[in-house]
């Protein structure tokens, strides 16, 4: 009664001298799970091998093996048919061997467990970081190329202020040159820090030594 109303399916399983599995116990529970009866499994274990697909079959075979290589419990994740839907299920499955393997007696006592909900939901939060970090890389990119297109008119109106300061002009007009000298040079700033937060992003950002002096820095 304790077995078959807990939330996932116990038995026991062991294999025959001519590698035939044979399960002397299972929970009524199965039927919760697998859409069989235990009646039926205990019957014919054909009844439980058929609803497991060859993947399934070789993380079984793989658990089965290691915990017999070391006696010790061993976990697997696998797909298995559930034959009232006949839909595919998640289960994790725990398989603990006792027995003695030299004399081929050795018992699985194995716990089932439904997890198809969590594994949903891993795929779900895997799709949504996938497209949170394809946007991110979207962001990186324009970014990039929207600094780098502004920086190139910004050069152009640097040279040209420059060389017009250079020619000597009149007081106002110098007045207004070296406005847009400042202003060009404030926005070229801002420009180079977007861009050092897409390099930041890309993991691309390197700090450089370079002498400076902290008089100019303080102020």
């Amino acid at each position: 009664a304790i077995t078959d109303d807990m939330p996932g399916a116990l038995f026991e399983f062991r294999l025959s001298k001519d590698k035939q599995v044979e399960i002397p116990f299972v929970s009524g529970s199965i039927r919760q799970l697998l859409g069989v009866s235990k009646e039926e499994i205990e019957q014919n274990v054909k009844g439980l091998t058929d609803l497991i697909p060859p993947k399934a079959q070789l993380a079984i075979d793989d658990m089965i093996r290691k915990s017999l290589r070391t006696m010790q419990p061993r976990n697997a994740d696998f797909q298995i048919l559930n034959k009232s839907s006949g839909l595919l299920r998640w289960v994790r499955a725990a398989a603990i061997p006792t027995g003695i393997p030299a004399a081929q007696n050795v018992v699985w006592r194995s716990f089932w467990q439904d997890i198809t909900d969590i594994k949903e939901l891993q795929q779900q939060l895997e799709s949504a970081k996938e497209t949170a970090e394809s946007a991110s890389r979207v962001k990186s990119e324009f970014l990039a190329n929207m600094s780098h297109e502004i920086r190139t008119p910004m050069n152009a109106i640097l040279g040209l202020s420059h060389l017009a300061l250079k020619s000597d002009p009149p007081a106002r007009l110098k007045s207004h040159l070296q406005k847009i000298d400042r202003a060009s040079r404030s926005l070229l700033g801002v420009i180079n820090d977007i861009l050092d937060f897409s390099r930041i992003e890309a993991g691309k950002m390197a700090l450089e030594e370079t002498p400076f002096s902290l008089d100019t820095v303080l102020e």
